[in-house]
């Protein structure tokens, strides 16, 4: 077992648990995710704050899983440099950015939370069955 093998269980596992209550939150109270953005959209302050914490986020994550070896790590490690560059991206192109997450909410629709729940499933058990 990789040294990094236990920490990205626990990451993937916490990932899942974070994106399942997510989506079940939205499933409950439909048209939060919509309002969030709206929110966001609206304040400069909540944008650089999500930004932040998004790159931060992603920071760790991505130096906690290299991306050579083992393939959970390859594709935390992935998430976390996409997280990264969404922070950035969040931070600087503000005008850019959030039109784009309006279409893919939009999109998504109705199925999105329900995608949620099973992706937040998956990692869930991604991980479990590693520890």
């Amino acid at each position: 077992m990789a040294p990094s093998e236990p920490l990205s269980a626990w990451i993937a596992i916490l990932i899942g648990l974070f994106v399942l209550a997510a989506g079940a939150g939205e499933l409950r109270q439909a048209g939060g995710w919509e309002r969030m953005l709206d929110e966001i959209e609206g304040s400069r302050a909540l944008q650089y704050i999500a930004a932040a914490m998004c790159f931060v986020i992603g920071s760790l994550i991505y130096l906690a899983n290299p991306l050579s070896g083992d393939w959970l790590n390859f594709l935390l490690g992935i998430i976390g440099g996409l997280q990264m560059v969404e922070g950035l991206v969040l931070l600087a192109m503000p005008d850019r950015f959030l039109p784009f997450a309006w279409r893919f909410l939009e999109k998504g629709g109705r199925a999105l939370p329900g995608a949620a729940i099973a992706i937040g499933l998956l990692f869930f058990l991604l991980g479990a069955v590693r520890l």
